[in-house]
């Protein structure tokens, strides 16, 4: 589950719903309290036996204790310095393309997530891939690859068998934004 201070965060329902086994992507956008609600992630992550992965942020996700770093696309580069420095057990790529999820992978990153499968709402998304060039982008990345990017209970089910893992925003955390 990605995070996405546009589309609320609602940390009690998060605490009830997050699955175990999962992953949180918390990404703060430098919010002033992003220590605060970062510990409070990790403390849900740990009760639920999921894991926290900082968006953009290696200091923050080593100071609290996070299992690792999730970079956007534009700091792919960053990588080597990211695993040189930092010793997390996961860091994850963002990729809007084969060619920039091959370099991520190359670079260090441990798996991708690649978007827009569908369409979506995100100011990031790109023309949405669809589900036959999703497949074919998976196969010509050979790594491990998450989907994003427009996905709910109705479309999931088409991607069954291509992915390692499935990432949501907004179908993860429907419910307003509740007082953190």
């Amino acid at each position: 589950m990605f995070t996405d201070p546009d589309r609320g965060l609602n940390l009690a329902e998060l605490a009830i719903t997050l699955p175990a086994h999962s992953a949180v992507v918390y990404r703060h956008f430098g919010a002033k309290d992003r220590w605060s609600i970062a510990n409070k992630i990790l403390k849900i992550c740990q009760t639920r036996n999921a894991i926290l992965l900082i968006g953009a942020d290696p200091e923050l996700a080593q100071r609290c204790g996070a299992a690792g770093v999730h970079v956007p696309e534009r700091m792919i580069q960053q990588l080597p310095h990211i695993k040189s420095t930092y010793r997390f057990r996961l860091i994850s790529a963002a990729a809007h393309s084969v060619r920039a999820a091959r370099t991520a992978l190359a670079l260090g990153a441990d798996q991708v997530v690649l978007s827009s499968v569908f369409v979506s709402t995100s100011a990031s998304a790109n023309v949405p891939l669809g589900v036959c060039r999703f497949a074919l982008a998976v196969k010509q990345i050979n790594g491990p690859v998450i989907a994003l990017g427009g996905i709910h209970v109705k479309n999931v089910g088409k991607l069954t068998g291509m992915t390692q893992g499935i990432a949501l925003v907004t179908a993860a955390n429907p419910k307003p934004l509740a007082k953190i």
